[in-house]
C-alpha cells in the first residue's frame, strides 16, 4: 500500500477521533453523522457517537447491533473483541445489492457506531485503510 497522509479529525460531540486520508471527503452533518469517502464514491464510512446511560458493555452493544441493522441480512456471525480498554462487535450484512460491515466500539458510556458500504466487495486495500483508521481511532467517554 502506498504512504497515505492523514488529517486527524474530532466531530462536534467531542466523542472520538479518527485519522482519514487526506485526500477522501469528509462530512459532518447537523446531527453530528459523519462520513468518509475516497473520491471514486466506490465505498463510504459513517460514524456516529453515542453516550448511553451506564455502561456500554457487550448486551448493550450486541442490542444496539440489532436494532440498527434489523432490516439487514447477516451474512456473518457477529464477532466480539477487545478495542484498547474497551470493546468492538462487528458483523457483515446485505441489504439489496449493498455489502456492508457494522462495527461498533464502546468505552465506559461511549459508543461509536461504524458502518463501511460498497456496492462491491471492498478489495484489500481499501478495507485495510478503513481497518487503519479505526485501529488508530480513539474513544471519548465522560
Amino acid at each position: 500500500m502506498a504512504q497515505v497522509e492523514l488529517v486527524q479529525f474530532i466531530p462536534q460531540t467531542g466523542r472520538y477521533l479518527i485519522y482519514y486520508p487526506k485526500n477522501y471527503e469528509l462530512h459532518e452533518d447537523e446531527d453530528s453523522i459523519v462520513t468518509i469517502s475516497p473520491n471514486d464514491g466506490n465505498s463510504t464510512m459513517t460514524i456516529s457517537g453515542y453516550e448511553v446511560e451506564g455502561e456500554a458493555d457487550a448486551t448493550v452493544i450486541e442490542q444496539f447491533l440489532s436494532g440498527i441493522t434489523s432490516s439487514y441480512e447477516l451474512t456473518s456471525e457477529l464477532k466480539l473483541g477487545e478495542f484498547g480498554e474497551g470493546i468492538k462487535i462487528e458483523a457483515t450484512f446485505k441489504k439489496g445489492e449493498n455489502k456492508w460491515l457494522w462495527k461498533i466500539f464502546s468505552l465506559g458510556n461511549a459508543m461509536v457506531v461504524v458502518s463501511i458500504n460498497s456496492e462491491d466487495v471492498l478489495n484489500s486495500e481499501q478495507l485495510g485503510l478503513y481497518e487503519f483508521m479505526l485501529q488508530n481511532m480513539e474513544v471519548y467517554p465522560d
